[in-house]
């Protein structure tokens, strides 16, 4: 009888179905599960803690719990998976998020909200990494056939999660449902996804990867490769632009536009709903040629800032979102093909969590910048202008960037 641990997926003679491994599937199935935990609560978490959270900065200080106990999660997450394999760290991921769940719906009050923030972040962290690293396992094992693909289509199931719950959600409490309940389904659906994790996924890691990994310890800068550091300095400037206005879309759309929280709430959905659709198609374009359908990923997010900053009304609205779905999806194929492109099998966990951590870093300045942008201007529409003109921009720095990669550099040979 097969022992837990040595369960590896087969990486050869297994029939894929948009891409996919039947065990990439069952991973997307209990992401999507994952999903549901968090988009059931989280579309509408900041109206639901600001008549609760009456003191200065106190709304802000949960924010930035949940941002720092992330941080810490995609780096520790890497490390981990990497040594102990992706099913058992998925697994424990939920318990965190759990905990912070049911706390929630329990003790809603300071200071608990951001304590119980700080442990959901901290689990979702972990599962994002997880969620990433086993289909860089399979991929590397099957020598990056149609890596794109494999990275994009395993959240089909969280996208259209993501597009049914703030919906599912917005009628519920249209109907009389206390919204904290949305808190306790979200726990519910944790639960689920944890009892799943280890019965319908098979670990994609073998165990002499991950003794290779236990052996390397902490990994070096050098460690992660030449290439991997280069796409962190081209991305990261690109990601910061982003974070200046992406924190203000709803405040945007409901003051500025002049929609509904519900009309806002269903475009959103629309967004995610298409992103199920366009995703296949999107990444197979992001496969032909990665540095390509990255730089267009790119100056794409900034046409939309740009697009942002000048449309007014839901039928506007929601032709741009169901135009986002596109290039986001070309930018997850290509960037996640381009992080583990070169790194060994036994680090490509820690790639991954240190690409995120890096980027996600970012978030701790650019919203505040973003504020104050906003502040001196007085107007979202001028945000969303400037940081749609600076996203293209930085489009530069990841051309740089990807023309000085090595093609062949490994970890710790630049």
């Amino acid at each position: 009888m097969t022992s837990p641990d040595t369960r590896i997926e087969p990486v050869t003679g297994e029939r894929e179905r948009l891409g996919l491994t039947p065990n990439l599937w069952r991973l997307a199935i209990v992401i999507g599960m994952a999903q549901f935990a968090m988009s059931i609560w989280t579309w509408r978490y900041a109206i639901f803690i600001e008549p609760i959270l009456t003191g200065e900065y106190q709304m802000s200080l949960t924010f930035v719990a949940g941002t720092m106990a992330a941080l810490i999660g995609y780096l520790a997450s890497g490390m981990i998976s990497d040594v102990i394999g992706r099913r058992k760290t998925m697994t424990v991921a939920f318990v965190p998020m759990i905990l912070g769940l049911v706390l929630t719906f329990a003790i809603p009050v300071w200071p608990w909200l951001p304590f119980a923030y700080a442990l959901i972040s901290l689990g979702w962290s972990f599962i994002l990494i997880i969620s990433r690293a086993m289909p860089a396992d399979i991929i590397a094992a099957e020598k990056s056939i149609n890596p794109a693909r494999k990275f994009t289509m395993v959240l089909m199931p969280a996208f259209f999660v993501d597009g049914v719950c703030p919906v599912t959600a917005g009628v519920l409490i249209t109907l009389g449902l206390d919204p904290v309940y949305l808190m306790l389904f979200g726990a519910v659906g944790a639960m689920v996804a944890m009892a799943a994790t280890p019965l319908v996924i098979k670990e994609s890691l073998s165990v002499e990867i991950r003794t290779e990994a236990k052996q390397a310890g902490v990994v070096s800068i050098r460690g992660l490769g030449f290439n991997f550091w280069v796409l962190v300095a081209g991305m990261m400037p690109f990601y910061f632009t982003f974070g200046m206005a992406i924190q203000y879309l709803g405040p945007l759309c409901v003051n500025e536009w002049a929609v509904s929280d519900a009309v806002y709430g269903a475009t959103w959905s629309a967004f995610s709903l298409t992103s199920v659709v366009v995703m296949h198609s999107a990444s197979g374009i992001a496969d032909r040629n990665k540095s390509r359908a990255l730089l267009a990923a790119v100056v794409l997010n900034g046409v939309v800032y740009l697009l942002f900053s000048y449309g007014s009304g839901w039928l506007a609205m929601l032709l741009l979102n169901v135009f986002w779905a596109f290039p986001l999806m070309l930018w997850i194929g290509a960037e996640r093909s381009l992080i583990v492109e070169g790194v060994g099998r036994e680090r490509q966990g820690r790639a991954l969590g240190t690409f995120q951590l890096l980027m996600s870093s970012t978030n701790l300045l650019a919203p505040v910048v973003g504020q104050a942008v906003y502040m001196a201007s007085g107007s979202y529409r001028y945000l969303y202008g400037l940081s749609g003109v600076l996203n293209i921009l930085t489009v530069t720095g990841v051309v740089a960037a990807l023309r000085v990669r090595r093609p062949g550099a490994t970890e710790g040979h630049p």
